[in-house]
């Protein structure tokens, strides 16, 4: 990243923000009633951070 130092906590907290967006606007669009929307976001969000993390890092 040109000699800057980011953490990966970091880069994969905001890469958990952005599918969670992209979660939320699929789920709007499906009409779909959640009981807790904005856990369910933010689950997805760092399941899918979390499964990038292990499948691009291999730890």
């Amino acid at each position: 990243m040109a000699g800057l130092f980011v953490p990966l906590w970091l880069v994969l907290s905001l890469v958990a923000v952005i599918i969670a967006v992209v979660v939320r606007l699929a789920f709007a669009r499906l009409g779909g009633i959640l009981p807790f929307p904005l856990l369910t976001y933010l689950g997805v969000g760092i399941l899918v951070a979390g499964a990038i993390d292990l499948l691009w890092f291999d730890r």
